[in-house]
């Protein structure tokens, strides 16, 4: 920028300015001195081609540099030194007028580098400080768009292992459930398996009773398959009396054998609560076969509560983590666009720290260098003036025929 440029220049140039001015001074004491007057003087009528030059115009060319040597001095303005020297040395009064007025247009070309620097200065400065306010902006709300989503991770995080928790509660509630199935319809096999063996017992010892009446008194059999309906399979204490004693129950019974059939309604009421137990066990094996069939579609009833219950979970843990990963995608988003931020906020920054140096300079010299570019046009146009034909103190500083 203008700005940095110019501050690279402005600082030699105070220090070139100096120089400059002493090996003026110097220039103008040598040809200032009382020989080199008369040399000039002498040389004056060899380099112009005049018919004729009064006495005092030597004179007067020396009071208009005294003037310009005097002001350079005060202002410590190397061109009007450079003014001086020339109206020292030239003889031509025309090429030293050229060398003002060049002089005068090269101030008038400083004057508006001057302006489109320091407008330069303020623009590039307005721009710089403009960018890294708001590259500075930008990373203050994206730094806090990533804490916002650096928070909502976290809480989804936490959602996640909670799901992840209440799955794994489901998913062992359910086995439990199932074990405990599982036992249950083993029992019922077993119990099942068990009271079938039994009627198949129960079947067997009354096929061998039925055989064996059946081959000594039918009548005996017609009275024996009389059904009995549904009754205990055990006998009551009623069933049982004790034993009657005629003589001393110590004493040994005769031994007398009763006859053929002489024990037959005894024979029919085993018989008879063979087949109530027989029958008895065939409706129990019924029964838990229906209660089993019930438990089995409760048990699936809830079994299918539970696998909706559990997929309801694993749906919510995907979603979760499908929210984690977009939200990770944003994050590293933010991140890459935090740092080209930064990154653009830093070189305004140090675009601004390279401009400062030269602007301050320019912006803080600027009237100072306007007012002496004033009075150095000023003191050159009054010594144009002076030597166009002008007069300081009465004389008449140029005659020409």
């Amino acid at each position: 920028p203008a700005g940095e440029e110019r501050a690279r220049e402005g600082e030699p140039r105070q220090s070139e300015r100096v120089d400059e001015l002493e090996a003026i001074d110097n220039a103008i004491d040598i040809l200032d001195s009382p020989e080199n007057r008369a040399l000039f003087g002498h040389a004056y009528t060899t380099f112009v081609s005049i018919s004729e030059v009064s006495r005092g115009v030597v004179n007067s060319t020396a009071r208009v540099a005294a003037l310009l040597t005097k002001k350079a001095q005060q202002l410590k303005s190397a061109i009007l030194a450079r003014a001086a020297v020339a109206v020292k040395t030239h003889g031509a009064f025309d090429a030293v007028l050229e060398d003002i007025d060049t002089m005068i247009e090269t101030l008038k070309t400083q004057e508006q580098t001057d302006i489109t620097d320091r407008d330069a200065c303020k623009v590039d400065m307005k721009t710089e400080r403009e960018k890294f306010q708001d590259h500075s902006y930008l990373v203050e709300k994206i730094t806090n768009t990533l804490k916002k989503l650096t928070t909502k991770k976290e809480k989804l995080e936490t959602d996640v292992e909670e799901t992840s928790q209440a799955i794994t509660e489901q998913e062992d509630m359910m086995q439990e459930a199932m074990d405990q199935r599982n036992a249950s319809t083993a029992r019922f096999l077993q119990s099942k398996s068990d009271d079938e063996d039994a009627v198949d017992l129960l079947q067997q010892a009354l096929e061998a009773l039925e055989g064996y009446y059946n081959n000594t008194n039918s009548s005996f059999l017609q009275i024996a398959s009389q059904p009995l309906g549904r009754q205990s399979p055990f006998l009551t204490a009623a069933d049982i009396k004790a034993p009657e004693f005629k003589v001393s129950k110590d004493q040994a019974p005769e031994a007398k054998f009763s006859k053929t059939g002489e024990h037959k309604q005894e024979s029919n009421g085993i018989l008879a609560m063979l087949r109530q137990i027989t029958q008895n066990l065939q409706i129990e094996i019924a029964d838990s076969e229906k209660a089993e069939e019930e438990e089995i579609a409760a048990y699936d009833k809830q079994r299918a509560d539970d696998e909706a219950t559990l997929q309801s979970l694993r749906d919510r843990k995907s979603d979760l983590q499908g929210e984690i990963s977009s939200t990770e995608g944003k994050i590293g988003t933010k991140e890459t666009d935090k740092t080209g931020e930064e990154g653009d906020r830093d070189s305004a920054s140090t675009a601004l720290e390279n401009l400062k140096p030269g602007c301050d300079w320019l912006l803080g010299a600027f009237e100072k260098r306007r007012a002496l570019r004033k009075e150095e046009t000023e003191g050159l146009m009054e010594a144009k003036s002076l030597l166009s034909g002008g007069d300081i103190g009465g004389g008449t500083f140029l005659q020409r025929k």
